[in-house]
């Protein structure tokens, strides 16, 4: 079944939202996913370290269908394309947003979800390099899910990290063009 983007909303987690009913165990090493959201996205939000926007039914707005984290970040000029620093001062490090986590209820896998969820994540992005310097969105992904960041939303692959987890990123200027 196909989601209806019109039956949706996009809301900021919230205390009235019922974490508990967010079910992401199926796929090999997503439990950590809904631990997270369960146990520290409010918290981590309280404490201004990352917000969780949670996408919802518009008819049942306090149930989390999936759900994503953002936070600010930097990347590497190491870990950039050339063709991506075109134009830009010589700095060792660029600002960049982090998609610290990523998932999708069980139950609304294959449903297109996840590519409206990174829509969302685009929309963010953009607003906020129109307000602050963020030239490059990155994503820390699990071996589960390099295939979504590389072949649905191309992202640059830019190398394997510590534990397994791989490094990639998209230079948001390809967003606004």
């Amino acid at each position: 079944m196909k989601i209806n983007p019109a039956e949706i909303d996009l809301i900021l987690l919230s205390a009235s939202v019922q974490v508990d009913l967010f079910c992401c165990a199926d796929r090999d090493g997503s439990t950590p996913l809904q631990n997270f959201l369960t146990r520290h996205a409010l918290d981590n939000q309280k404490k201004k370290l990352s917000t969780t926007w949670i996408i919802v039914k518009k008819s049942d707005p306090k149930v989390p269908l999936g759900y994503f984290s953002l936070a600010c970040a930097s990347i590497d000029v190491n870990d950039l394309d050339a063709v991506d620093l075109k134009g830009c001062p010589t700095f060792e490090r660029f600002p960049a947003l982090l998609i610290g986590k990523f998932a999708v209820d069980d139950r609304y896998q294959k449903t297109g979800l996840g590519t409206l969820l990174m829509d969302y994540v685009y929309a963010i992005t953009i607003r906020l390099s129109g307000i602050t310097g963020c030239r490059y969105l990155i994503v820390e992904s699990k071996p589960t899910s390099t295939w979504f960041y590389e072949e649905k939303c191309n992202f640059i692959r830019v190398r394997e990290l510590d534990g397994g987890n791989v490094l990639f990123y998209k230079n948001v200027l390809t967003l606004t063009n």
